[in-house]
C-alpha cells in the first residue's frame, strides 16, 4: 500500500501489526527521517532498535526475516532499521522479499533511503504487497512547511506568527529536521 502525507505519519505513529515492512524514500530525507522517528516513538522509549546494513543483507538475505521474527532478550518491543546510503534498494530487495514471504514476523522493519523512488523495484514491492507500506517524501510546499512548523511548535507551547514560520522555512530550505531545531531554539 502507498501512504501519502498525513496518512503516512498516522500509520507509523500507530503501526498496524499486519504491516511487516515500511519503505521510506524520496528526495526529502528529513521527511523520511521524521516518519521513522514516528515509528520509534510509537514503539516506546524502551524498544530495542536493531540496525542492519545493506551490505550485510546483501550477503545474508535471510537475516532481515530472522531479525523481524526474533524476540527481544528482555521481552520488550523491538524494531529493525535499514538505512540505504546509496541506490534505490536493489541491494536489499531479496531480503525484503524473504521478510514478506516469511510465515511470521512480529517486529516492524523500516528500510529508508533517499535513492528509493516510486519506480524502484523495492518501492513497487512495498506498494503491491498487503504486508508492506510505501511512503515517498517530497520537499514540502510553502503551505505544507507552515503547517509542519505549527505541528512542531504546538507541543512546545508556541504559536508562531506566519512571517516567523515563513522565515524559518526560508532559512532552512524546508528541511524538517532543521525547522524543528530552529523552533526548539525559540521554545528555549
Amino acid at each position: 500500500m502507498e501512504l501519502k502525507g498525513a496518512a503516512a505519519k498516522r500509520a507509523l505513529s500507530r503501526p498496524d501489526p499486519a504491516i511487516r515492512l515500511y519503505v521510506l524514500g524520496g528526495p526529502d530525507e528529513s521527511g523520511s527521517r521524521a516518519l521513522g522517528d514516528a515509528l520509534a516513538q510509537a514503539m516506546g522509549a524502551d524498544a530495542e532498535r536493531i540496525d542492519l546494513s545493506a551490505t550485510r543483507l546483501r550477503e545474508d538475505p535471510a537475516l532481515l526475516a530472522d531479525e523481524a521474527a526474533s524476540i527481544s532478550l528482555f521481552g520488550g518491543a523491538r524494531w529493525v532499521s535499514v538505512t540505504l546510503f546509496q541506490g534505490g534498494g536493489d541491494d536489499v530487495l531479496a531480503a525484503a522479499e524473504n521478510l514478506l514471504a516469511a510465515p511470521a514476523a512480529g517486529n516492524p522493519v523500516i528500510i529508508s533511503g533517499a535513492g528509493i523512488t516510486g519506480k524502484s523495484r523495492l518501492a513497487k514491492l512495498a506498494k503491491d504487497h498487503a504486508a508492506a507500506a510505501l511512503a515517498i517524501s517530497y520537499p514540502p510546499t510553502a503551505e505544507d512547511a507552515a503547517r509542519i512548523i505549527d505541528d512542531i511548535a504546538g507541543p512546545l507551547g508556541l504559536r508562531l506568527a506566519r512571517d516567523v514560520a515563513q522565515a524559518i522555512v526560508a532559512a532552512t530550505s524546508g528541511d524538517r529536521g532543521l525547522m524543528a531545531r530552529e523552533v526548539e531554539k525559540l521554545a528555549l
